[in-house]
């Protein structure tokens, strides 16, 4: 059962006018900028801070800045802003839908709890991944 708190104009703007205007602003433009100017590895990192600090809930820090270091990689690569559109709306559902219904079952509240946290041991095994494969390449870009 979803969580009678949310109302209607919340879950539309998180799903789908958060995600849409959030990615034209960093993704569209200050990474696309950044990226002509500096290195891709650098526009990239700055434009994750700052998508970061607009998701100022300690809970989402991390989730955010993994996130939008996988986003805005995408989008450099596709260069497909409709995709990555896509992709964050997906990411907004799913963090609705996991923080909102009415967890009756132990087990499920469990599973809330430890979902961050997954989130960050995932996120820091793929970060490390990228690091190890790519090391030559990050270096001469930096």
């Amino acid at each position: 059962m979803i969580n009678s708190s949310l109302s209607f104009q919340v879950v539309i703007g998180a799903i789908f006018f958060a995600p849409f205007f959030e990615e034209i602003i960093f993704r569209k433009y200050l990474l696309s900028g950044l990226s002509e100017r500096i290195s891709p590895i650098k526009a990239i990192i700055i434009t994750s801070i700052l998508f970061t600090i607009i998701h100022i809930n300690a809970i989402q820090l991390f989730s955010a800045f993994v996130l939008s270091l996988f986003f805005s990689y995408h989008f450099l690569n596709y260069r497909n802003i409709a995709a990555v559109i896509f992709l964050h709306m997906m990411s907004n559902l799913i963090t609705l839908l996991i923080g909102h219904l009415k967890l009756d079952y132990p087990y499920i509240n469990l599973f809330y709890e430890k979902y961050y946290f997954l989130l960050f041991i995932s996120g820091a095994i793929v970060i490390c991944f990228l690091i190890k494969k790519y090391r030559k390449n990050l270096l001469l870009h930096l």
